[in-house]
């Protein structure tokens, strides 16, 4: 009976300091702010106020893998957490005879924000003074871009605005 109670009494004492040891940062919950996707809307060129859809449009993330986006006239790009620039290919007429790839180069600079044990950190970016630049000068169907917020921490605006 003795030997009963000192084994209930070693496994309450046993599941008690697990149970406290545990702490809120342990988790990194689901609604935890993440590193912000790069919100860019397509507007017309000879009007900036409206957006303007890409047929059969295409991003590539250099080095990386493809976004394939329909007709689209804005969208979420991730950036990379780890170099000041990430580069893309932005296709018109993607699969078609006229396809048109403009090569461009985002640019800016990171800012770590530590978040917590579990989480680790979330990284906002700022556009540097040259925020785009383009590869290849000529045959360019994006005729150029307008910064609309120059520090990406959330994505509930647009950042970036590509005219064309």
């Amino acid at each position: 009976m003795i030997k009963k109670k000192f084994h209930l009494i070693i496994f309450s004492l046993i599941f008690f300091l697990f149970y406290n040891s545990c702490e809120k940062d342990d988790i990194c919950l689901a609604d935890t702010p993440r590193s912000p996707k790069l919100i860019i809307k397509m507007v017309n060129k000879d009007d900036p106020a409206s957006y303007k859809s890409v047929n059969d449009f295409l991003i590539k993330v250099i080095d990386n893998d493809s976004i394939n986006i329909q007709s689209s006239d804005s969208t979420g790009l991730n950036l990379n957490p780890y170099k000041n620039f990430t580069q893309f290919e932005f296709i018109l007429n993607h699969g078609s005879e006229n396809e048109n790839i403009d090569t461009l180069q985002i640019n800016y600079d990171l800012n770590n924000i530590y978040i917590d044990r579990a989480c680790g950190f979330k990284t906002s970016f700022i556009f540097d003074s040259n925020a785009l630049t383009f590869f290849d000068k000529k045959n360019n169907w994006i005729e150029g871009y307008l910064i609309l917020k120059d520090t990406i921490i959330n994505e509930e605006q647009a950042h970036l605005a590509i005219l064309h």
